[in-house]
């Protein structure tokens, strides 16, 4: 208790007139005993918590209170209903106790009073009956003294031990009778200069009524009462040591008494509030008042109904390669650490606020919102009412008390908000602009701490942590090496689990609620990363599933080597308008679009399906049993917590095991089990979706130390990484050819060769940008295959979202099914395709494999089929460069497009001019390139990245590769030059010619193959004469020259297929093709020639290659 904090009773007693009550008392009944006790959190045992148990044990230890079982003694207590003379139902104030394990395990075979008794032979050790009853005095039952500002009560009652008849009574009606239950595990610790015991204990009752007075529920039976699945409560007594007070001890008056009980009282409630100096409920809450008043101080009503909410301190992301990228920093739309930031430690403390309140005290907040004052005050009033972040840090690394509150962040100065600042000084117009730190450093020389007791040594250091700032001459990498090399020095005060990065010249959020600050990261070596689930056991039924693994061998003993394990299901906190969809590929296989739900809250828990690498089991963990001290079969952490149903458990990753086996549990995270379990506070599931997806992420895609500390070794680009699609912000210069190309380029081409109810395949299909066009296209049924996983599977903007978000919206429109696979391999035989899944649904579309909607979903099973017989459309937008990489990527490709295509159907596709851009790049050398700025920024730049000096009509064509870079991706691409003469001939090798003159007329497309100008100007015709609305296109008629320029050295390509052909037979090379498909192809050219009436040559000589291996 804080030193000027006085209690303040109700009732006729105070504790020190109960105390002396109970000393006075003589009683002279042998059977019974005085009982004076303290038990702590009475309004409601829930909110006593699992920490509250450790940290109440590990402080009395520290102490020197000792226990002779730290693993605590199991007894049960068992209350009997009666029915009164009235008739009304009441549980006996007398309570049969059972003292032991084995007699409580007995009980609950038998359920038997009276063979229980004659087994144990009526031994008080193993088995009483005690009578509770209240003391009184002249004026009837003492009533308990309660204490709300510190929150215990003070009890003073008689025990009896009950015997005889009376005991033959409760017996003879036991299986007649209702009974509560309650099921305690007690650590009892004394101490030698204490009177007293202090009584921690675990507890679980019978299932108690849903509304006040929230009763116990008595029943027949155990296993009806719920006691031993229903949860944990922790209580917390002093009870006072009948043997050690009274006449002839050393505790015979109140004067020696009470300053013990107080002084034990202080231990429990420092313990509760996690500091030395406890204070009262009312102090408390005055202080989060003052808090909620300095960060609402802009608003005209000030909230008081706090909630974790309310903790402002900001959270970080997790650092990503996409953070660490070099190249094009200023072109890039995500945070990079490259650019203006500092690097500080994480140290392993606890996260606080410092709040210096109007009158001085310094108090800690922490991120539920709890109370803590520090003992220490400061006279300085030009600080008062200042709010600073960090980490309260109480040991050192040798386990040494420090109590050091290292400052990282300064929020209020004086009342005055200072979080608009930048962090470090800044210079503008040849002044400078002081930042937080900086401040904050100010603000530590004048604080002048002092003691709230009369001790001279003040309780707490407070410090500015040690800040690497990246500038000119030090790079991020040089600040990371210097502060990674401090901090493995042994002379290094504390430990620390990671590095946080903080933007240098930026302020901060302005909220008054937490936030996630995107600018703002961590780092954490791998065996660091872990991820907070909520658990469920896997059941049948009501009862856990146990599996068994069954090993070679014996054991020691002889026995077959045999391990018990369960199965937990592994949750997270997930909410679809924050998050996406759980698995919203699974959705659109069975065909199930959801409910819209306009609720505010949607915040629940799901099992983890993660995005990058995605892993459909990943929420799937075996956990292996052991026995307890009972010889009971558990699941324990590595801490060796017990893992219980309905726990929020802290696990790491270990990708070296077997699938299921690879989450390992860490540990028991009791405070946000008790949030859980409590629903006090914002609904809390563990960590939500998107820490734990960034965190898998992490876990799959490790930073390294020699990364940070070198800058090297840092992967350029991901195979499948998200950062190519990302959103980009509005004032990209290239948006108004972004809508050029999206709005009139791929809807002309897409909508024009498309008829109602046509069927479509994409080979590239990206996130599904193009289901605008489908539904303007009114096609029937949409194939989409992508190479990375991220742009199907991604919970916000994916493929699958996308389309069930526009499914949710329209009655009618195309159905989709989308898989992850690679297009330069054969898609019909699904060498192409990722996963068994994404097989199974390939197969089903071509008319292949079961078809059995409970197989393959109902989603997949209306679209059985489909393609069998090919689709109308094949479309490969903006990706067609992608498989010139190679002959045999080409060749498998063209196969692709072959085989998925109907004759007379379609293949649709766009790419730069290859021919336009060699012929650019002429002059230049291989690593050189040519750059678009617009206003000091790059917005597109090509680099050739080829020595060749000719681009010849054949095969030699492939494999040119540059390297593209425009504003509106972010980040350059790997492409390769596409000869659109090659092109040309080689469709014709399988089936395919440009679609003639008299379809372009019918189709209103300005030739077979064009450039994009040509199309510009066609739309400018378009709007001129009224064929389409200005509207619809955007910015698209005012792209700048600049545009034009990137923009036009693009060509679309429309190919009919006019034949089929063995696409397995062709030579792709245009000096070879087979014997069968040129006699074809020749007549297919010579009908074609009489229809036109006109005659052309061949633009290359025909060779026929004899195919004897077919």
């Amino acid at each position: 208790m804080s030193h000027n904090q006085k209690m303040n009773f109700s009732n006729k007693y105070d504790m020190n007139s109960l105390t002396e009550k109970y000393l006075s008392d003589n009683i002279f009944d042998a059977r019974t005993q005085k009982e004076l006790e303290i038990r702590f959190s009475t309004s409601n045992p829930k909110d006593l918590t699992r920490m509250d148990y450790d940290n109440t044990i590990q402080k009395l230890l520290s102490i020197g209170f000792t226990s002779n079982n730290l693993n605590g003694v199991y007894m049960m207590r068992i209350s009997n209903e009666f029915i009164t003379q009235e008739g009304d139902e009441e549980l006996s104030n007398i309570r049969a106790e059972l003292n032991n394990f084995n007699v409580i395990q007995d009980y609950c075979k038998l359920e038997n009073m009276e063979k229980l008794l004659e087994k144990y032979g009526g031994n008080p050790e193993n088995i009483n009956f005690v009578q509770k009853l209240k003391a009184k005095d002249e004026d009837g039952k003492i009533l308990p003294v309660f204490n709300d500002e510190y929150m215990f009560k003070l009890s003073y009652q008689l025990e009896k031990q009950v015997t005889g008849n009376l005991v033959n009574k409760i017996v003879d009606s036991w299986t007649q009778t209702k009974k509560t239950f309650r099921y305690i595990n007690r650590i009892r610790l004394s101490h030698p200069d204490f009177p007293m015991f202090v009584d921690i204990s675990i507890v679980k009752s019978s299932s108690r009524q849903q509304k006040k007075p929230f009763r116990l529920i008595p029943q027949y039976s155990i296993e009806q009462s719920g006691v031993f699945t229903n949860s944990e409560n922790y209580e917390i007594e002093i009870e006072i040591d009948e043997e050690r007070v009274g006449s002839f001890t050393e505790y015979n008056s109140v004067d020696k008494l009470l300053p013990k009980m107080k002084t034990c009282i202080k231990y429990i409630l420092s313990s509760l509030q996690g500091t030395n100096y406890p204070v009262s409920k009312t102090e408390m809450s005055e202080v989060l008042k003052s808090y909620m008043k300095l960060i609402h101080s802009k608003k005209k009503e000030i909230p008081y109904n706090i909630t974790p909410k309310n903790f402002i301190g900001y959270s970080s992301s997790t650092l990503q390669y996409v953070n660490l990228v070099k190249d094009d920093i200023e072109n890039m739309n995500s945070p990079n650490i490259n650019n203006n930031y500092t690097v500080t430690d994480k140290a392993d403390g606890e996260r606080a606020l410092l709040y210096i309140n109007e009158k001085g005290k310094l108090y800690f907040i922490d991120s539920s919102m709890r109370v803590k004052f520090t003992g220490c005050y400061s006279d300085q009033k030009a600080l008062y009412n200042t709010l600073v972040d960090g980490e309260y840090i109480e040991h050192n690394k040798y386990k040494e008390s420090i109590n050091l509150f290292a400052c990282f962040d300064l929020y209020y100065l004086k009342g005055e908000d200072k979080r608009r600042l930048p962090l470090t000084d800044q210079e503008e117009d040849a002044k400078t602009k002081k930042g937080r730190l900086t401040y904050l450093r100010q603000l530590l020389i004048s604080l002048k701490l002092k003691s709230i007791t009369n001790n001279d040594l003040i309780p707490m250091r407070v410090e500015v942590k040690h800040f690497e700032i990246a500038n000119k001459s030090k790079s991020i990498y040089n600040c990371c090496e210097n502060l990674l090399k401090r901090i493995s020095d042994p002379s290094y005060e504390y430990e620390t689990d990671g590095l946080i990065f903080t933007p240098s010249n930026m302020g901060l959020p302005e909220t008054d609620y937490k936030v996630t600050w995107d600018y703002s990261f961590k780092w954490k070596p791998s065996k660091y990363n872990t991820i907070d689930f909520l658990i469920k056991t896997k059941k049948t039924g009501n009862t856990d599933d146990i599996n068994y693994l069954y090993n070679d061998g014996m054991d020691s003993s002889g026995q077959t080597d045999i391990n018990s394990y369960k199965t937990l299901i592994l949750l997270c906190g997930f909410d679809e308008k924050k998050h996406g969809y759980m698995n919203p590929c699974a959705n659109v296989i069975e065909d199930d679009i959801g409910k819209k739900d306009n609720s505010e809250d949607n915040y629940k828990a799901l099992p983890f399906y993660p995005t990058n690498p995605y892993d459909d089991n990943a929420y799937i963990c075996n956990v292996m049993l052991k026995k307890d001290i009972n010889g009971d079969m558990q699941m324990y952490t590595e801490e060796n917590d017990l893992i219980e149903d309905n726990t929020i458990v802290e696990f790491r990753y270990d990708k070296k095991n077997e699938n299921r086996w690879k989450w390992i549990p860490l540990r028991v995270r009791n405070d946000k089990t008790f949030q859980y379990r409590s629903r006090k506070g914002p609904k809390m599931y563990g960590n939500n979706y998107d820490t734990a997806n960034s965190n898998w992420k992490s876990i799959h895609n490790p930073i390294t130390e020699k990364m940070l500390m070198t800058g090297n070794g840092i992967p350029e680009e991901m195979a499948d990484d998200d950062v190519y699609y990302r959103k980009t912000d509005t004032t990209n210069q290239t948006k108004r050819l972004k809508d050029f190309h999206n709005l009139y380029v791929k809807t002309k081409l897409i909508t024009t060769i498309s008829n109602v109810d046509d069927i479509l395949i994409d080979v590239a299909v990206g996130k599904g940008g193009d289901l605008p066009k489908w539904i303007k296209s009114k096609l029937d049924f949409v194939f989409g295959i992508d190479l990375s996983p991220d742009n199907i599977e991604n919970k916000l903007d994916g493929a699958c979202v996308r389309y069930l978000e526009e499914r949710k919206r329209r009655k009618r429109m195309p159905y989709c099914l989308f898989v992850n696979g690679n297009s330069s391999m054969n898609i019909r035989n699904t060498d192409a395709i990722n996963s068994d899944k994404y097989k199974t649904i390939t197969r089903a579309v071509f008319g292949d494999g079961p078809k059995d909607a409970t197989i393959i979903g109902k989603g997949v099973f209306k679209h059985y089929g489909k393609g069998k017989n090919g689709f109308n459309i094949t479309s490969c937008q903006f990706a067609l460069h992608y498989f010139f990489e190679n002959i045999t990527i080409l060749q498998q490709f063209l196969r692709n497009v072959c085989e998925c295509t109907k004759v007379n159907g379609y293949f649709v596709a766009t790419c730069y001019d290859g021919n336009k851009i060699f012929s650019m790049l002429e002059r230049y050398k291989k690593g050189e390139s040519i750059t678009i700025n617009k206003n000091s920024k790059k917005v597109w730049e090509i680099e050739k990245r080829y020595d060749f000096l000719e681009f010849k009509d054949d095969s030699s064509s492939v494999n040119y590769p540059i390297c593209v870079y425009q504003d509106s991706i972010g980040k350059p691409a790997k492409e390769y030059l596409v000869n659109s003469t090659y092109l040309i001939r080689v469709m014709e090798n399988y089936g395919f010619r440009l679609i003639n003159e008299q379809e372009c007329l019918d189709l209103n497309i300005p030739g077979g193959t064009n450039s994009f100008e040509t199309l510009f100007n066609k739309m400018n015709d378009e709007l001129r004469d009224g064929i389409i609305d200005e509207k619809d296109l955007r910015n698209s008629k005012d792209m700048k020259d600049y545009e034009k320029q990137i923009s036009f050295l693009n060509r679309y390509f429309v190919f009919k297929k006019i034949r089929e052909v063995n696409a397995e037979n062709v030579i792709i090379d245009d000096k070879y093709i087979s014997k069968t498909d040129e006699e074809e192809k020749l007549t297919e050219f010579l009908e074609e020639q009489e229809r036109i009436k006109k005659i052309k040559r061949l633009p290359y000589k025909l060779k026929i290659k004899q195919i004897t291996d077919i």
